[in-house]
């Protein structure tokens, strides 16, 4: 912690950057903050490339904001996408970019957008979003890194848990609970829990690293904090998948738990179908945490699935461009639901249905494919195996992975751009 307060201190000009950045958007709204932001990026003239993406990452966080003091960073993301762009062309942004992973994704994103989609101009401007958002994320980690990997890993480290800080101070305020459910600056509960969930596996590997200053029992501590701000939020789908991602890195340190998790599987499967834990978890007093009153039709989930899979098989091979997930949603709810509307008609909640409306079979193999790339750049396999079967896990009950422009997909870029370097060696343990 000592280190910690240190490093602020040292860099005072930089997170007062961060700061009246968000002040100032939240008073005089998205130019306000850019204006800040440029006038800040020219003063740190030797940690300019630092200030961008730590901006980069933090208006992507706060982007989920739709409404409020916060919802400047919904159009300020685009700006600072842009000025990334347009920067880093000075270091040659596509020479030995590993984020042209995402090329052949786009491409065929491109052309069922263009073909298939209702939705024009703003749809085949998400559809490039992916590559460009990657580009922006791989080339600036791969200049930091090859600058000085200590100093890249300590300031991710850093930022992230300066988040997630601030997010348990606001624990105790009530206004930023909704229905109950712990929402702090996303403004949305389970947004907050995929974002703990994410940063989880991004902390997990810094502390591998042998270019770190923070100890281990600061990773631990930091490990904690996340998982409470997981449960604190309920969101199921975020404390599942961590659970998951450490088992199958116990699995793969520990063959002999392989064997235990084979021998429990039947057991276990007699036991989730014939023990009714929805009445344990209220005898326990957990229901209203756990919510284990929509438990058995997943939040009303299994009812849009439904609807969303007959869509589906309508046009199954190559779906109806970018966005039209969100666009069948909004007329389906609108047209067949009408004015008693529950939570769950307002998303697909599914990342697989998300891809297949909106770029089919295809598209969704090309997706499948990208994350098969980066799990081939990625230099602790051990590590990359169990995230990514986070991520796919995460999938299921949640829409992220057909987005670019959310809190989650930079993340995904994120750690498999820190994967990617080579100079950032792994501990042996």
């Amino acid at each position: 912690m000592h280190f910690l307060i240190n490093y602020i201190f040292r860099n005072k000009p930089f997170f007062l950057g961060i700061i009246l950045i968000i002040l100032i958007g939240g008073i005089a709204g998205f130019i306000g903050a850019f204006l800040i932001f440029l006038l800040f990026f020219l003063y740190l003239k030797n940690s300019r490339l630092q200030f961008l993406l730590i901006t980069f990452l933090v208006t992507f966080f706060l982007g989920d904001n739709i409404s409020g003091f916060l919802s400047f960073n919904n159009n300020f993301r685009f700006l600072i996408l842009g000025f990334g762009l347009i920067y880093l062309l000075k270091f040659n942004i596509l020479k030995r970019n590993e984020g042209m992973v995402l090329l052949p994704f786009t491409v065929v994103a491109l052309t069922i957008t263009f073909l298939f989609s209702p939705l024009g101009l703003d749809a085949l401007i998400r559809s490039i979003g992916f590559l460009l958002v990657g580009l922006v994320i791989f080339k600036s980690i791969n200049k930091l890194y090859t600058a000085d990997s200590n100093k890249a890993s300590d300031l991710l480290i850093l930022v992230l848990f300066l988040y997630f800080l601030i997010n348990a101070i606001l624990v105790f305020i009530p206004t930023f609970y909704l229905v109950g459910r712990f929402s702090g600056l996303m403004n949305n509960p389970n947004g907050l829990g995929m974002l703990g969930m994410l940063s989880f596996g991004i902390i997990d590997l810094l502390q591998k690293s042998k270019n770190t200053s923070f100890t281990d029992r600061f990773y631990l501590g930091f490990k904690i904090l996340l998982f409470v701000l997981v449960l604190l939020t309920g969101s199921r789908t975020a404390m599942l998948s961590i659970i998951i991602y450490l088992v199958v890195l116990q699995v793969y340190k520990n063959k002999k738990f392989l064997i235990l998790v084979v021998l429990m599987f039947f057991p276990l499967s007699y036991l989730l179908y014939n023990i009714d834990f929805i009445a344990i978890f209220n005898s326990l007093g957990l229901g209203e945490s756990l919510r284990t009153d929509s438990l058995e039709s997943g939040s009303g989930r299994m009812e849009t699935w439904m609807v969303a899979w007959d869509e589906v098989k309508n046009q199954p091979f190559f779906g109806k461009g970018m966005m039209y997930d969100n666009y069948f949603i909004d007329e389906y709810r609108e047209t067949f639901i009408g004015e008693n509307q529950g939570r769950h008609w307002y998303g697909i909640w599914s990342s697989y249905l998300s891809l297949l409306l909106n770029v089919g079979i295809v598209g969704l193999i090309a997706y499948l494919l990208f994350l098969f790339k980066c799990f081939q750049m990625a230099h602790n396999k051990k590590l990359a195996f169990a995230f990514l079967i986070l991520v796919l896990a995460s999938g299921v009950t949640e829409s992220w992975m057909a987005a670019s422009m959310n809190a989650f997909t930079p993340l995904l870029f994120l750690y498999f751009a820190i994967q990617a370097q080579p100079n950032n060696p792994y501990k042996t343990s």
